[in-house]
């Protein structure tokens, strides 16, 4: 399986829960991850992200701390 360098997006600064670390193994199963550049994996997050605040119950105003099931729902998303 080959992997898209090469974005057909154009990447929105990144304003997403997942670091790219959060993305990549050990911390999760995504393998593709490891073989995608840094610009290219920011740019499926990030559409992760949009898709998982549009459909996910929305965090309390006080909340700090990002609970970690949506961060796993974004990299699962992306």
């Amino acid at each position: 399986m080959s992997v898209e360098t090469n974005p057909p997006w154009e990447v929105q600064p990144y304003d997403g829960w997942a670091s790219l670390e959060d993305a990549r193994p050990p911390r999760t199963t995504w393998v593709d991850a490891l073989d995608m550049d840094d610009e290219t994996l920011l740019g499926y997050l990030q559409s992760a992200y949009e898709q998982c605040v549009e459909f996910a119950p929305a965090l309390a105003d006080d909340v700090v701390t990002i609970p970690a099931r949506y961060v796993q729902a974004q990299v699962m998303q992306a």
